[in-house]
């Protein structure tokens, strides 16, 4: 029930039934879900006519992301996402905004694509190799465990290595081009690569600190900037001496995985893609499982977790990372079993693509007649923002907007946090410096407050407040850095 006061005021004594955070914990889907859910309501409020498709993409178009995380990549259409909050958090009144100027979407068409290769997954498939003129063959390709964040999905670069050491503290010396060589102890995992990757390097290898073979996962690197190996102590403490007498030793991280291509001719616009995977694999969740689009984006369908019972069989995989891509040309699966002592067989796959078709001969995402229409040939990229406005071609082409006249309004709102701390936020152009100035009082010379250089479409600053003075704000678009 909704209270006169805009929100339920009973909750049979648990808390106070605020629709905003508050001692209890607002999270998770069970936050999402009735916040989303009402933004979908004031969405069909401004155009009744809105199918779940034109609100799921009114929802990617609105959402910005607001947290740092080394997942997030723009895919083929330029479009921001990663696995932990998707395209990130929508923007009510933007959504509200674009839904009142909605082009309703063309109909759904699925594309299927099958496959029965009945093949065996490498077991052990996270490999270290190691390359040098002195390298005895047990150390070439060495058996590895690793984190719960970044995989190196493709192979890293082949590079020289540095011995850090057990590291406990930031790294002085510059890594860049290289990657870290890092015994266990003292400091968390996630410490370690911290350090390496503030160091610069590309990749860290950790060596156990006790004689024994067991590869543990390590835990607590869901955020590790950089993908990192854990071996053994005696493969560890062997590749130091090593490095010590060849300088010109190189590491590589690697996965081996069962592969399977699917190509694809249809030209549409993508939406949610669906694998169905059936295995036969005595621990399931040993398995990684990754789908790379013709764009080069990777899906992560599963990872390393601890479901020990049998396959997946005949288990369905969804993904929205590919949204607004092209879908015709190279689709890969790959399945790794990240971890050693079980086997297990790929017996069938069932790729599903869903979206809209188009004509598209140069396979960019672009409609071709929009694309001459607007550009007068076909040598734009939906990925490109031709007008840098923030906006991608492929955002334009989705908005109906015109992708070489500049859509970027620059406006401020001042969000009140709690009586004496605001919230400056801005439409901003990615990459762009922005100085955040400020003056209390009228008569006074205004003051820079502080800088923010945006990695987005908004841009924010937080700012403490004395409530009983007369404040204002302005903010001045530097341009880039």
């Amino acid at each position: 029930m909704l209270g006169r006061q805009g929100y339920t005021t009973s909750t049979r004594g648990l808390g106070e039934g605020d629709y905003i955070p508050n001692e209890i914990g607002f999270i998770g889907t069970s936050a999402a879900a009735p916040l989303v859910s009402g933004m979908a309501g004031l969405a069909l409020g401004v155009n009744p006519n809105l199918s779940n498709r034109d609100v799921q993409q009114l929802l990617i178009a609105s959402a910005r992301q607001v947290f740092e995380d080394p997942d997030t990549v723009a895919n083929g259409a330029g479009f921001a996402h990663n696995h932990n909050v998707g395209f990130g958090i929508p923007d009510a009144g933007e959504l509200v905004q674009l839904a009142s100027q909605w082009h309703t979407r063309d109909p759904l068409v699925v594309k299927s694509f099958s496959t029965q290769p009945l093949v065996m997954i490498p077991d052990a498939g996270l490999r270290l190799k190691v390359e040098g003129v002195t390298v005895p063959d047990h150390l070439k390709n060495i058996v590895a465990s690793t984190t719960m964040g970044l995989q190196p999905d493709r192979p890293t670069n082949l590079l020289p290595m540095s011995d850090e050491g057990m590291v406990v503290a930031a790294i002085a010396k510059d890594l860049t081009g290289k990657g870290a060589m890092i015994q266990r102890g003292t400091a968390t995992f996630e410490r370690k690569i911290q350090h390496a990757a503030d160091a610069g390097a590309e990749f860290v290898v950790i060596y156990n600190n006790v004689d024994e073979a067991e590869l543990i996962r390590m835990a607590g690197t869901d955020y590790s900037p950089i993908p990192a190996y854990f071996i053994s102590n005696a493969d560890g403490d062997e590749l130091v001496q090593l490095m010590k007498r060849d300088p010109k030793l190189r590491m590589q991280l690697s996965m081996e995985s069962v592969e399977h291509v699917f190509e694809v001719s249809d030209d549409m616009i993508c939406e949610h893609v669906e694998l169905i995977v059936d295995a036969d694999h005595s621990f399931r969740g040993q398995l990684r499982i990754t789908l790379e689009s013709p764009s080069g984006t990777i899906s992560v369908l599963q990872r390393l977790n601890h479901d020990d019972s049998r396959g997946p069989i005949r288990w369905a995989y969804r993904t929205t990372r590919h949204f607004f891509e092209p879908t015709a040309g190279t689709w890969k699966v790959r399945i790794t079993d990240q971890d050693p002592d079980e086997i297990g067989t790929l017996r069938a796959l069932r790729l599903s693509l869903m979206g809209t078709p188009i004509e598209d001969v140069d396979n960019d995402g672009l409609d071709d007649s929009w694309e001459r229409r607007h550009f007068g040939n076909l040598r734009a990229s939906g990925f490109e923002d031709s007008d840098a406005d923030g906006a991608s071609n492929a955002r334009e082409q989705l908005l109906q907007t015109h992708p070489k006249v500049s859509d970027h309004l620059f406006r401020m709102e001042l969000l009140p946090i709690d009586e004496d701390q605001l919230q400056l936020q801005w439409a901003s152009l990615p990459g762009h410096v922005y100085e955040v100035m400020g003056l209390s009082g009228l008569g006074r010379t205004p003051k820079i407050l502080g800088t923010v250089q945006a990695h987005g479409r908004y841009a924010e600053w937080m700012i403490k407040v004395d409530p009983t003075d007369q404040a204002f704000f302005q903010i001045v678009d530097r341009g880039m850095p």
